[in-house]
């Protein structure tokens, strides 16, 4: 499957996310999720989307969708039970690293962050659920390797300094042995 310039209708996951922020303050591992229906005029807007399924006994899955829009990159794994008429699928929204375009300030706190979205149920009342306790986990996660790199880097520093002194000592004791 390869779609260009459409939408997905009845969730709309930048608001989702958007929801996301509006919480992320909140974050302490042990939140509620947050959860809705889809419907209405809900939609995700993507420029692009792929996806390969493979069909068994009236369910197709997919492990590799990728949908991309100007802020937003989606990998979703799951399954769609055509004979059920029912979904069940995990897409893991990212908002993108250059925030350009509408919409990208206000989410500039997510940047880089995957939000989890848990998207279920019968085609007709198909429900949504973000992982906030997951969420807070990534979030945690990257502000640890966040100080681990500045870490890295200072001990880095540091020690190519003491590198340098050792080696104008070292090049004055030579001058001194030898006599010049």
């Amino acid at each position: 499957l390869e779609l260009r310039d459409g939408a997905v209708r009845g969730v709309n996951l930048a608001q989702a996310v958007r929801t996301a922020k509006a919480r992320i303050g909140e974050l302490r591992g042990n939140e509620p999720a947050q959860q809705g229906q889809a419907g209405g005029d809900e939609k995700t807007d993507f420029s692009e989307m792929t996806a390969s399924f493979k069909v068994a006994n009236g369910v197709a899955h997919n492990e590799d969708l990728s949908i991309k829009s100007p802020l937003l990159r989606i990998a979703g794994s799951g399954d769609v039970n055509l004979a059920d008429e029912r979904l069940d699928y995990l897409a893991r929204t990212t908002v993108v690293q250059s925030l350009q375009g509408q919409g990208g300030p206000e989410l500039q706190a997510l940047r880089g962050l995957t939000v989890p979205v848990k998207l279920s149920g019968p085609f007709g009342d198909l429900g949504w659920r973000i992982d906030f306790s997951g969420m807070a986990r990534e979030l945690a996660q990257q502000k640890i390797d966040e100080k681990k790199e500045e870490v890295r880097a200072q001990a880095k520093k540091s020690i190519d300094e003491q590198k340098g002194k050792v080696q104008e000592q070292l090049q004055e004791k030579l001058k001194g042995l030898l006599g010049r």
